[in-house]
């Protein structure tokens, strides 16, 4: 049987392969959009917004204008990377780890 190409990869980023930090990403945000640490948890992190995006409800371009009506700010696409990548630092595993 021929192999098939690959067409994508998954990864799962928080948490996995990098250590997610929600209040990091908090902070950045509240820096690009002036709005408080406590109106961006609420609007965002304390509604269904990740639900509704994780099921897919919304194109990306959707995701992003969702967030940013929820936030009332509106952020483009280069400053919503920048925080999200912020939120992050790689998790690095040894082969030893591995093995065991």
């Amino acid at each position: 049987m021929p192999l098939l190409p690959i067409d994508a990869f998954i990864f799962d980023m928080d948490d996995v392969l990098c250590q997610y930090d929600v209040e990091r990403r908090i902070a950045v945000l509240a820096e690009l959009s002036g709005k408080s640490l406590a109106h961006i948890r609420s609007v965002i992190w304390e509604g269904d917004y990740f639900t509704r995006a994780d099921r897919g409800e919304w194109s990306a371009q959707e995701c992003l204008t969702e967030f940013n009506a929820r936030l009332g700010y509106p952020l483009s696409r280069a400053e919503w990377v920048a925080a999200r990548r912020a939120a992050f630092t790689a998790a690095f595993v040894s082969m030893a780890m591995v093995h065991d």
